[in-house]
């Protein structure tokens, strides 16, 4: 037999010292997690570049781009990899504008030509 659990007293956000001392401990992320176009390493050599589609070597850099995959019955939105030597082609006039957004977002020290 469940017994039910007693209600708890929320108190207001002010009382909540350890939050305070947690947020301004709090490191500010150097780029933000998940934003699209990035570069990184590859973890695998599973994924195939989606302009040439050849195999992506395992630890070789990478750029993530946003894509649309149909699944069907419905059209979402994923991350499409490319070999940094793909992305000029891929990306065409919008060149430019894909290279700043790449170097904003990705962690990597250094990346090969065309960034």
């Amino acid at each position: 037999r469940l017994t039910p659990l007693k209600p708890r007293r929320c108190q207001p956000l002010s009382d909540c010292r350890w939050l305070e001392t947690k947020l301004a401990s709090a490191k500010p992320a150097a780029k933000a997690a998940g934003a699209l176009p990035t570069a990184d390493l590859a973890p695998t050599s599973r994924a195939k570049c989606i302009q040439c589609e050849a195999a992506i070597e395992k630890g070789s850099v990478r750029v993530a781009v946003e894509r649309e995959i149909d699944r069907g019955g419905f059209v979402t939105t994923g991350a499409g990899y490319l070999h940094p030597a793909c992305v000029e082609e891929w990306a065409g006039d919008d060149l430019e504008a894909l290279v700043e957004k790449v170097k904003a977002h990705t962690a990597l020290p250094a990346l090969p030509a065309p960034f």
